[in-house]
């Protein structure tokens, strides 16, 4: 079953940046796919968590994509694989907020 959305006003404005979520779902049930719209749903409701906005997923794979996906708003932010590279000083800064992000979670 495809969910499809329809983009707003706000999400054109927002520079419409999609993010399509196929790869991490290879081998998984549709189940586990539903979780994840679930949980990061609940977590943007619930919480100041920063979360993506998901827009559309389709937990079967029989669809034009021709794989369970979940279509998202493209996530702000850096990637942390480069946190052996940073000063002392940004390192703790860094730790500092995913530890607050945890606690909210």
């Amino acid at each position: 079953m495809f969910h499809v959305f329809q983009a707003t006003e706000s999400f054109l404005d927002a520079g419409g940046l999609l993010m399509c979520d196929v790869a991490s779902f290879c081998n998984k049930s549709s189940v586990e796919l539903r979780s994840k719209v679930t949980t990061m749903k609940y977590i943007k409701s619930h919480s100041k968590v920063p979360v993506p906005e998901v827009y559309g997923y389709c937990a079967e794979e029989i669809n034009p994509v021709g794989a369970m996906c979940i279509l998202m708003a493209l996530a702000k932010g850096k990637l942390l694989d480069f946190i052996p590279k940073f000063p002392e000083h940004v390192k703790d800064h860094v730790y500092s907020q995913v530890a607050r992000l945890m606690l909210e979670l």
